[in-house]
Order: structure tokens, then C-alpha cells, then sequence
């Protein structure tokens, strides 16, 4: 007799957890009959339920600027979890949230990931997989719902670590999965005659829900873990579809089959519904990433710029230019580390990295204004190109603002240039404005703080044409250079000439004719009308020219050079002509609206 004492305990748990399962199944159907489901996007489920929306964004360890993102990236399973439109069913106090799934390398499963709230306040997390054919799929985005029986399979996981779970103990547990269907409020329409739902007139039209449950029975040995497939009796756990339960039925106005006194506390099954994972645009666009592209996308400590990078798109509705500059943008983080201001890089000779412009001060507003009114003008856009012809590339540059800036003569400047390297012989320029042109008593006018920038622009540029025919260049060398003295090293005299008058300066008189209204008031474009340059002796040269204005506005910063020497220092008219428009221009406007 005592060798039977085991046997009948064994057989009396069985006995129990086989009572407790149907009692289970029964309390689903009663529950499901009071369901509700609503679509919420990550920022409505931060407001609902912040324990979820904690649960969502502990991936990847996102930060706080990635809350506005549709895609969190698991590092771990290696998928994207769309967090556009979440599927969130309640039933009481009970809420699961379902959200769709997407891999790069895999479209012919369709997967989705649960979080299911458990009787004790917490969130139990899994993955559902469904195998669809294409048609099952269209008659499931036509709310023509199908059998799902043999179809899908559901894997609990960790969400702190996104691994399997392994159950060791000597209770084998599995995930039960099952179709519900709801039959329509008018008691007509259910899963005997789905091709007739679209006919429903009833308040509540009819549907279906997947629901999971978790059944644990004795294994006598070691335990196994929860799978996916048969229900295997060797220990290493499974899931299985329970047969009665695959057509069940349940009427939401069917008061006789509806236990209100259920609590909930007591329903531990997860209730989802199939999401179909079409790929949005953003998905497609992270697809066509390449390999290094990718690897930059999902590193955490980008989240900042892929969300700028992510709202450029979605602004700008995905086109063909705009996904291709994004790639761009991409790969010069990747090869630089900086932050990009994407829409002035879209409208630059440059990719540009405004972040340590603070905007807020007087200083940086003005220059963040001024660089906005050159972007205006379609040649500052190709000022390399119209400058040194042909074909040229964009550079990286890291603008910068400083008080007290002085070239390395110790004499003040507006502004100079720095070329940087970083790994693998890759360079930006660090482009640094002399914050005291911009606000207070040494501020100059707004012609005048644009004709510094494109005089800023140029010399980085040329700095790097050095360094491509001159290897081994110092970089501090080139740092101390004014752009007049790297003229000097780059060009023959002969070349110098050339390029000086019949390549830079018509650049500059092309952009500023471009934005003059941007940049002068209308009174000052008034009085130049009527105000004709003169001589010492007040003897009118010319008439006010705008282009000579822009032209004589141009020589400024380039006094040392020989070919300024030549023809402007050493002709008496020339020299008269540059100080007069010059000093005509730094008495425009200096409010930059």
C-alpha cells in the first residue's frame, strides 16, 4: 500500500489541474463576452499605462527623444517592433497590447509581440507567430477572418533579457492557443457563416481573438521549457490548440452566459488579434540600408539622430531624393560622428552639424537667421561647383561661435576654419564665427555676417583640395592660414588671378544678389539707389552698382593676396571703390527677421 500513496497524490493533482483547465476555458468565454479593443499610438500608451509603455521602451535602452519614433529596435531577437498602432483589448481591469513585428531578412511569416497584464499588476511578454498564405492574409486585412487552428504559435519570453523562457521545475507548463469567435450582437452572424460578416447590420459586428493559455500538469522529471508545436510528453514543453475550444462561440447580449461576478484577477489567459506586418515606409527604408548603414541605425546611442533622421521622412513623404539623402546623412555620421541639421545640410554646399549653436542666445539666433537666408539662394547651395567647376562633393562642417576670435596674427577676426581628421582619413572642418559680429556693440551688419560664411565655406574647402594633392599636410599649418595665405600655396600667381576674379568673386556676387532683399532693409536698398560712390573729393565715380557692391564686399579678408595687391591696392580708383561700398554695407540692417 505505501508504493500506491504517490500514484493516488499523482493522480489527484492530475485530476485537479485537468478541472482547473476546463474551469479555465469556461471563465475565457465568459470573460471574452465583455471585450473591447481600440487602436493607441506609443504616446496615447505612455498616458494610459505607463508600466506598459515602460515595458515597450526598455529595448535598446531607449531615451526619452525616441518616444516620437514608430520603430523600437530589439538588439537581442535582431526585429523591429512597430509601435505606430498599437492593438490594445481590454476585458475589466484586464489589458493586453499587441504590436507588430518586422525583420529585415524574413517576410513570409507574420509575427507579433504581446504584452499581456498578469493578476499581480505585471506584464507577462511573448511572441506570436502566424503562417499565412497570401490569400489568408487579404481576407484578414478584409475582416473576412479565417480558421486560425494549426496556424500559429505562441513563445513566452523575458522582456528584460527577449530570451525563452526555460521552466525548471518538476511542472511542465505550456501555451494553449485557441480561435474565439464573437458572435454579432444581433445573435446572427458567427464563425458558421464568416463570408456573410460583411453583411452585418448589428451594433456590434461580429469577430475573433486569439486567447492563450498557460496549462501546467506534472512531468515527474525535470520540467521542460515553453515552445512552440506538438504537445511533447517527453519534458520539452510545447503548446497545443484545444480541439473544443477552436469554434467556440460567445454572445456579447447572451446575459445567461455572462458571469459579471468573474474577477479578473482570476483570467490569466492573453487575448490578442492577428496584426499584419506590411511593411510601412519607414520599414522599407530601414530594409534598403546596407550592412554598416544598419549596424549605425540600431545602435542605441543614435536614437537622437535617427529620430531626426526618421520625422525628415515621414515629413517629407518618403520620396525617392529624400530617402537617397538620408543615406547620405547616414554615412557621414557613420564616418564623422556628427550631428546633422538635415534641412540646412539639404540646402548647403555642406552636411551641417548645428548643434553647438545655442539658439536661444542673441547670437546664435542671428547666425542661425543669417545661415537660413543663405540657403535661400539656389547658388549657395552649389557653391563648390560654381566656384571650382565640375562635379564637387559635399564636406562635413561643425559651425561653431566664439568671442574675442583672433587669426593667428593675434589680430581680430570674424571668422576661420579648421580642418579636423577622424578615423580612416576622414575629415569635417569646424567653421567658428566670432560671436561678437552677431550681437552686442561690435555687431556688423547681416550682408556682411553672409559674406563671412561663404568666405568661411570657401577656405574649408580649399583646405581639403590641399590636403588631397599635399599628404602629410599639418593640419595646424592649415589652421593658421588666412585664406588669402592658402591662396598663395595652392595657386600660381598666374592660377591665383584667375581664380580670384573669374571664378570666386562672381560666386559671391551671384548668392548675394540672390538674397539681397533677405538681408537689406528696404530703405537701405532705397538710399543706395540714390547714393552714387564718390571720389575724396566728392566727385562721383559711378552710379551705386549692387553687383560692384557684392564684388568690393567680396575682397574683404583677401588685402594680402597678389592679386588684390595688383589690381585693387594699386589702382587709386579701385581701392576708392572698395572702401566706399564697404562702408556702405556696414551701415545696412543688422536685424535679421
Amino acid at each position: 500500500m505505501k508504493s500506491l500513496k504517490p500514484l493516488f497524490y499523482l493522480l489527484t493533482f492530475l485530476l485537479f489541474m485537468s478541472c482547473e483547465k476546463e474551469e479555465n476555458l469556461t471563465r475565457t468565454e465568459q470573460v471574452l463576452q465583455q471585450i473591447t479593443s481600440q487602436k493607441l499610438t506609443l504616446k496615447q500608451l505612455e498616458n494610459k499605462n505607463p508600466k506598459a509603455f515602460n515595458k515597450i521602451t526598455s529595448i535598446n535602452q531607449l531615451k526619452e527623444t525616441k518616444i516620437q519614433s514608430k520603430e523600437v529596435y530589439s538588439p537581442v531577437y535582431d526585429f523591429y517592433i512597430d509601435t505606430s498602432s498599437i492593438l490594445n483589448i481590454q476585458v475589466n481591469n484586464y489589458n493586453s497590447y499587441t504590436f507588430k513585428i518586422f525583420r529585415i531578412n524574413d517576410d513570409s511569416t507574420v509575427e507579433n509581440l504581446i504584452l499581456s497584464e498578469t493578476p499581480n499588476g505585471n506584464y507577462k511578454t511573448g511572441i506570436i507567430k502566424y503562417t499565412l498564405t497570401e490569400d489568408e492574409k487579404n481576407k484578414i486585412s478584409n475582416h473576412q477572418y479565417i480558421d486560425l487552428k494549426s496556424k500559429m504559435s505562441y513563445t513566452q519570453i523575458d522582456f528584460n533579457s527577449l530570451n525563452d523562457l526555460n521552466l525548471h521545475s518538476r511542472i511542465e507548463c505550456r501555451d494553449e492557443e485557441r480561435t474565439v469567435w464573437v458572435t454579432c450582437s444581433e445573435g446572427v452572424h458567427n464563425s458558421s457563416n464568416i463570408g456573410t460578416w460583411n453583411q452585418c447590420t448589428a451594433d456590434v459586428p461580429p469577430t475573433m481573438y486569439i486567447a492563450v493559455s498557460t496549462v501546467c500538469e506534472s512531468t515527474g522529471g525535470n520540467g521542460g521549457n515553453t515552445g512552440t508545436g506538438n504537445i511533447d510528453t517527453s519534458g520539452s514543453g510545447g503548446s497545443n490548440t484545444g480541439v473544443d475550444n477552436q469554434n467556440t462561440d460567445t454572445n456579447p447580449t447572451d446575459t445567461n452566459n455572462n458571469n459579471n461576478n468573474t474577477p479578473i484577477n482570476e483570467f490569466e489567459d492573453v487575448i490578442t488579434q492577428p496584426l499584419l506586418t506590411d511593411k510601412t515606409p519607414i520599414q522599407l527604408f530601414i530594409s534598403n540600408l546596407s550592412s554598416e548603414q544598419l549596424s549605425w541605425w540600431n545602435n542605441a546611442s543614435n536614437n537622437e539622430e535617427v529620430l531626426k533622421i526618421s520625422n525628415y521622412l515621414e515629413e517629407n513623404g518618403y520620396n525617392q531624393g529624400d530617402r537617397d539623402f538620408a543615406k547620405e546623412i547616414i554615412d557621414q555620421n557613420v564616418k564623422t560622428g556628427l550631428k546633422f541639421d538635415i534641412e540646412l545640410s539639404k540646402k548647403s554646399p555642406a552636411y551641417i552639424d548645428f548643434s553647438e549653436i545655442d539658439k536661444t542666445t542673441p547670437q546664435g539666433e542671428k547666425l542661425d537667421c543669417i545661415y537660413n537666408k543663405l540657403t535661400n539662394s539656389p547658388e549657395f547651395k552649389r557653391l563648390f561647383e560654381g566656384t571650382f567647376g565640375g562635379e564637387q562633393q559635399k564636406i562635413n562642417v561643425k559651425f561653431r561661435m566664439q568671442p574675442n576670435l583672433l587669426s593667428s596674427n593675434n589680430l581680430p577676426s570674424d571668422g576661420n576654419c579648421s580642418p579636423i581628421e577622424v578615423l580612416n582619413g576622414n575629415y569635417y572642418t569646424v567653421i567658428t564665427i566670432n560671436s561678437d559680429i552677431l550681437a552686442g556693440n561690435l555687431e556688423k551688419a547681416n550682408i556682411l555676417i553672409a559674406k563671412t560664411i561663404i568666405h568661411e565655406y570657401l577656405h574649408a574647402y580649399l583646405n581639403l583640395k590641399y590636403l588631397d594633392i599635399n599628404h602629410g599636410t599639418s593640419l595646424s599649418f592649415l589652421s593658421n592660414l588666412q585664406l588669402e595665405e592658402l591662396m598663395f600655396y595652392y595657386f600660381t600667381p598666374a592660377t591665383e588671378h584667375d581664380f580670384m576674379f573669374n571664378q570666386m568673386i562672381p560666386v559671391f556676387q551671384n548668392i548675394l544678389s540672390e538674397i539681397v532683399n533677405n538681408l537689406l532693409s528696404p530703405s537701405d536698398i532705397a538710399d543706395f539707389n540714390i547714393t552714387p560712390i564718390t571720389d575724396a573729393n566728392g566727385i562721383v565715380i559711378e552710379n551705386f552698382n549692387f553687383m560692384n557692391f557684392y564684388k568690393y564686399l567680396a575682397y574683404e579678408g583677401l588685402h594680402n593676396s597678389q592679386s588684390y595687391q595688383d589690381s585693387i591696392a594699386n589702382n587709386p580708383i579701385e581701392l576708392r571703390k572698395h572702401l566706399e561700398y564697404n562702408r556702405n554695407g556696414r551701415n545696412t540692417s543688422k536685424d535679421c527677421q
